[in-house]
């Protein structure tokens, strides 16, 4: 191989690693910063306007509706609900990406 070939195959492989390196290192540490979790509980009206209460066993979660996620239509029921968890101290928050109805009604299970 000629020395000019060996160079331009060098750059090329050069410049494809610092394009999709950070790209890469970029996505791992979002996903791991923003892991999905799934509970399944009783959805009930939040103590602010625009949360919602998930109860699952003795837990209890504010879950905030993402873009697309109508939780209103789901108040009182049992639910699936998947998103992301922030700590706040004692209170976790589900910043919720999808919900899906498990039964019309809640058991006494979850209160």
């Amino acid at each position: 191989m000629s020395k000019t070939l060996r160079a331009g195959a060098w750059f090329g492989a050069l410049a494809l690693s610092l394009v999709v390196a950070p790209e890469a290192a970029r996505g791992t540490t979002m996903a791991a910063a923003r892991q999905t979790s799934t509970f399944e509980g009783c959805l009930g009206a939040g103590s602010r306007s625009g949360e919602f209460a998930l109860t699952v066993g003795k837990d209890r979660f504010t879950v905030v509706p993402g873009i697309g996620v109508d939780l209103a239509a789901h108040l009182n029921h049992t639910v699936k609900v998947s998103g992301t968890v922030d700590d706040r101290g004692a209170a976790k928050v589900v910043r919720a990406t999808a919900v899906e109805m498990v039964a019309t009604t809640c058991g006494t299970a979850f209160f």
